[in-house]
């Protein structure tokens, strides 16, 4: 994600929780509230088109939290 990170986006922390669907979609993204809407953008995006998920546990979608340090 940092190599991704356009040069004029603001440095912060970011966490965020989302679900994982059945299908390996993305949906529900949830974000802490001391970072700034361009990286809530920034870091939704990257993830719904940069990344692949498959759950391991069935079709039950699975909730998610990472955080990333921009």
């Amino acid at each position: 994600i940092q190599a991704a990170r356009p040069d004029d986006l603001p440095n912060g922390k970011v966490k965020v929780s989302f679900s994982v669907q059945a299908d390996g979609s993305l949906t529900d993204f949830e974000f802490g509230k001391r970072s700034t809407e361009a990286l809530h953008s920034f870091v939704e995006q990257y993830l719904r088109q940069n990344s692949q998920w498959v759950l391991s546990g069935g079709n039950t979608p699975a909730r998610m939290s990472l955080t990333f340090k921009l």
